[in-house]
């Protein structure tokens, strides 16, 4: 893993303390009271993103990547700042830009997203002076919802992909 991912697995550990140093004074429906609250939605996402991380065997097999070498991290770069959660550099010239979202149902990929991807692709192939074919990867807990911008989606992994 690289020194970005070590950084954010640090967010996810100051946002776990927050987190137990609120028990102190919590209801019994204190959890049900902070559904969707920013807090509770980024630790969702940054743990999510550390179980990705954490199954990286699992996401190459689901890929189809079992006998192709590859290298993966994370990517930060360009100005403005961009971040590609997971990079899966192939040994065959290819590379998954890999966006993970963590949801409580299916992602509905937004024109935002569709955008963001774009613009990363664009970042990222600039930035590192690569050669090789870009394939956006979505990870998401449920899938992609069916939607305008999903339909040129060819690689979307789930939870049960990584559990498999």
């Amino acid at each position: 893993m690289d020194k970005n991912f070590i950084g954010r697995t640090k967010e996810i550990q100051q946002l776990d303390d927050i987190c137990a140093s609120s028990q102190k004074l919590q209801s019994e429906d204190y959890w049900e009271q902070r559904l969707n609250t920013p807090v509770l939605n980024t630790w969702q996402g940054l743990a999510f993103e550390h179980v990705c991380m954490a199954h990286i065997q699992q996401i190459r097999h689901a890929l189809g990547l079992d006998r192709i070498a590859v290298e993966y991290y994370s990517w930060r770069g360009g100005n403005p700042i961009r971040q590609i959660d997971m990079i899966i550099e192939r040994a065959d010239h290819q590379v998954h830009l890999c966006e993970m979202k963590f949801s409580l149902s299916k992602y509905a990929i937004t024109a935002s997203d569709d955008e963001k991807m774009r613009e990363r692709a664009q970042q990222f192939t600039w930035q590192t002076g690569s050669t090789c074919g870009i394939i956006p990867t979505w990870i998401t807990s449920f899938g992609l919802a069916d939607g305008k911008y999903s339909v040129n989606i060819n690689n979307s992994l789930t939870l049960e992909d990584l559990f498999a």
